[in-house]
């Protein structure tokens, strides 16, 4: 009986420890992370995938409505003055700019 008593309380501090499951809607806000990279050649870089200033452009609008944590950085002010342009122009804007650490 004591023993059968125990293993209930266990089984309830367990419950009682795990983390509450976010509901759908919660589930749908949750930020998209996203990595942009410029190198020093001009090179770009989308989540570690390089793409065309096009293509940057089109991905960037495609994520421009959805919540979306955007990370960039560079190691060419006038490449990465360029893509911040063309970042906020397709309202993707909400960023943490770094300067430094880019891919060459």
């Amino acid at each position: 009986m004591r023993v059968a008593w125990m293993i209930g309380v266990l089984a309830l501090a367990a419950a009682a420890c795990e983390p509450p499951k976010p509901s759908e809607a919660e589930a749908s806000t949750v930020a998209e992370s996203i990595i942009v990279e410029v190198g020093a050649n001009g090179r770009i870089l989308w989540n570690g995938e390089e793409v065309s200033l096009e293509e940057l452009e089109r991905r960037a609008k495609a994520a421009a409505g959805t919540p979306t944590e955007l990370r960039f950085m560079t190691n060419d002010f006038a490449w990465g003055a360029r893509i911040i342009e063309v970042l906020e122009r397709t309202g993707l804007s909400k960023s943490a700019y770094v300067v430094g650490g880019a891919a060459e």
